[in-house]
């Protein structure tokens, strides 16, 4: 991880009208393609809801959250793929140094190797 670096945790809530299997199995991958795009592969899946509708990552990347969160709408001019829609939710935080857990085994992991 460079100093430019930052670490994020994303939070995705798909709309209702867009927890089917078909959306989720068309979009789960071109969601975590942008994810991995923006951290260069630095990232981690933490949870998923047991229907699909809700789940959120770590990652690391230079890029600001506003970037991820516009090609992730396809908002940018490099995106040719819209994986989230209207009335599907975003969150994305800054996470500091200090950070506990319990559970979420592959998240607690991934931070304590990669978040500096």
């Amino acid at each position: 991880m460079s100093s430019a670096e930052k670490t994020y945790m994303i939070l995705i809530r798909l709309a209702n009208e867009n927890v089917t299997p078909k959306h989720l199995r068309e979009n789960a991958p071109l969601i975590k393609a942008v994810i991995e795009k923006y951290s260069q592969k630095d990232c981690q899946l933490v949870f998923t809801s047991p229907d699909g509708s809700t789940f959120g990552w770590l990652l690391n990347t230079e890029q600001p959250l506003g970037k991820l969160k516009a090609a992730l709408y396809g908002k940018t001019k490099d995106t040719d793929t819209s994986p989230l829609f209207n009335g599907d939710s975003f969150l994305g935080m800054e996470l500091g140094k200090d950070f506990e857990g319990t559970g979420f085994s592959n998240g607690w992991t991934w931070l304590q190797h990669h978040q500096r």
